[in-house]
């Protein structure tokens, strides 16, 4: 299983500020790409992308602004990770809190009815893979994905309607009492 990537150099860290100021250079005051480059400390051919991708924004043949880097492909959209995230944590409120294969074999179904396009691994397994649940975690940190706890055999049979009417005229009496007490003591103040 590949581990997650850790950058080596600090190349193509320059911010989209740096090359909208070098591609002004260039389109503007008709500086050289590689002089506008070598001046900005940023790649020639990254700022040539980056031009190209400003030029078709401007003349309405692309409809997302420029934007710097590669674009990391994912199977679900924002919206769709959302609603996936949501579920899970709604099945966890609901005390039936899915393991981490559970969640793959969920994912693999969702991406089937989104008719997304998945790897190959995931049509043969029926289940999306480790790596794509680990980074799916990675970016919904409120999700906790671990192995459900059995309910207890005891605990399961004293759920029972003989069990829950008696918690319920407890509760009752306890709160009569109470509401009791406050109306009480607030008319022995009145009267004082």
């Amino acid at each position: 299983m590949p581990n997650e990537y850790k950058r080596k150099t600090n190349r193509g860290m320059a911010s989209k500020e740096i090359y909208e100021l070098a591609s002004e250079e260039v389109m503007l005051r008709n500086k050289s790409l590689r002089d506008a480059a070598t001046s900005y400390d940023i790649n020639h051919t990254s700022l040539y992308r980056y031009i190209k991708k400003k030029q078709a924004y401007q003349s309405n043949k692309a409809i997302q602004p420029p934007s710097i880097g590669y674009h990391r492909p994912t199977v679900f959209t924002k919206e769709e990770e959302k609603s996936l995230c949501e579920y899970v944590l709604t099945c966890s409120d609901a005390n039936f809190g899915l393991s981490t294969k559970e969640a793959r074999k969920l994912a693999y179904k969702l991406a089937v009815a989104y008719d997304e396009k998945c790897p190959s691994s995931w049509m043969q397994t029926k289940m999306a893979g480790d790596v794509w649940l680990r980074l799916f975690m990675k970016r919904h940190e409120v999700l906790s994905l671990r192995l459900p706890q059995a309910t207890s055999i005891a605990r399961a049979t004293s759920f029972n309607r003989t069990n829950v009417e008696l918690f319920l005229k407890i509760i009752v009496r306890y709160l009569t009492n109470i509401i009791w007490k406050q109306k009480t003591s607030g008319m022995l103040m009145k009267q004082s």
